[in-house]
């Protein structure tokens, strides 16, 4: 288990950026929040970010888009992709990804982003 640092979340969704963040933060984690993919791409410090939670469908530029996005520029946190709907094999067989059906477990959410230990 980690060091709860700051976390990125982005999602179209007012209600589920603001909800998630209020989760992050009962469990001691700062959250930022953007409201799409080139919003976080444009204002977001990737020296900063130690974790990333992202929704999959979004209008304009997709969850999948924005993970190729910042590992291309050599980000290594660990990401937590959301999703209502069902997401491809490509997805789903990506190691340096982890997917979550929405409604999201918070406890799941926290052991995916590497901020509360494995389940036993």
């Amino acid at each position: 288990m980690r060091r709860p640092g700051v976390i990125a979340i982005v999602d179209d969704e007012e209600e589920v950026r603001l909800s998630t963040r209020n989760l992050l933060r009962s469990y001691g984690v700062q959250a930022l929040v953007f409201e799409s993919a080139e919003a976080f791409l444009a204002g977001a410090d990737l020296a900063c970010i130690e974790g990333l939670v992202t929704d999959f469908r979004m209008p304009g530029m997709s969850g999948a888009d924005l993970i190729e996005a910042v590992r291309a520029r050599g980000a290594s946190f660990p990401v937590v992709l959301i999703s209502a709907h069902e997401v491809g094999p490509r997805i789903l067989a990506r190691r340096d990804v982890a997917f979550l059906h929405k409604p999201v477990d918070p406890d799941d959410l926290m052991r995916r982003l590497g901020l509360l230990p494995p389940a036993p």
